[in-house]
């Protein structure tokens, strides 16, 4: 991440020397800090594999996003995955001095590609079935349960709150994770972006849900495999699609 820094830097002075500025240009900034936020981000048009995190999606666009990629993420998309990337590390550095982070790095490291703070205790995890089906974790406790922190909108932290459960996507990229990395149960801390109201969930592991999420993994895999897109469960593939064949552009 840092180099990638770096050399926008080294692109500012050349800038400002061709031209004579004497001064660093405001507008210059602004178009070089969005596009460190967009090399910085952790957002990935393209993944080689399928996503945990991702598995409650509709399983044709799980298909087309595994094939094609993303042809178009917007700055907006690349600003909501960084501020998600520097709440977690935040609320990591926390967890880790009240000793609920379980720490095995005398100092954290930074994630090359996206500035993250990593403890030692994150984890991929990888399906027994097929290594392309895999996850990341954001951590452990200290007695061994899983830890994953989400940031989101004041209303969705408050409608998470008002329910007392935690969002369908998330809820079914943490049982993948419980199935597959061994864990009985997890933490789940919500964080408001825009308020930093947080409150912690503690989630069991659910046989039936994790075993949905295995057939449905398997049958998108199978789909890539045999280049037969799935039938489209959410009813906006038709107009993603266009989006894709043009470009980005509705």
């Amino acid at each position: 991440m840092w180099q990638a820094i770096q050399a926008l830097n080294h692109e500012l002075r050349l800038l400002g020397a061709r031209k004579g500025w004497t001064e660093i240009q405001t507008a210059q900034i602004n178009q070089l800090v969005a596009k460190a936020i967009r090399q910085t981000s952790g957002l990935e048009a393209q993944r080689a594999y399928l996503g945990m995190s991702q598995i409650a999606r509709c399983s044709r666009q799980l298909y087309l996003e595994f094939v094609a990629g993303q042809t178009h993420l917007s700055d907006r998309a690349h600003q909501n995955c960084k501020r998600g990337y520097l709440i977690e590390g935040e609320f990591k550095t926390m967890f880790a001095a009240m000793g609920i982070l379980r720490v095995t790095r005398a100092f954290p490291v930074l994630d090359n590609d996206t500035g993250a703070q990593l403890y030692g205790s994150e984890r991929e995890i990888i399906a027994p079935f097929d290594s392309r089906f895999r996850g990341h974790t954001d951590g452990e406790t200290c007695d061994g349960e899983l830890l994953e922190i989400k940031s989101m909108s004041q209303e969705k932290f408050e409608l998470a709150r008002q329910l007392n459960r935690i969002d369908v996507a998330h809820y079914y990229q943490v049982q993948a994770y419980l199935r597959y990395g061994g864990y009985e149960h997890a933490i789940v801390e919500y964080v408001s972006s825009a308020t930093f109201d947080h409150w912690a969930f503690r989630i069991a592991r659910n046989p039936r849900v994790g075993a949905e999420i295995e057939a449905k993994a398997k049958r998108v895999l199978a789909a890539i495999d045999s280049h037969t897109p799935p039938r489209c469960e959410c009813g906006k593939c038709e107009r993603m699609e266009y989006i894709r064949r043009n470009g980005g552009h509705r």
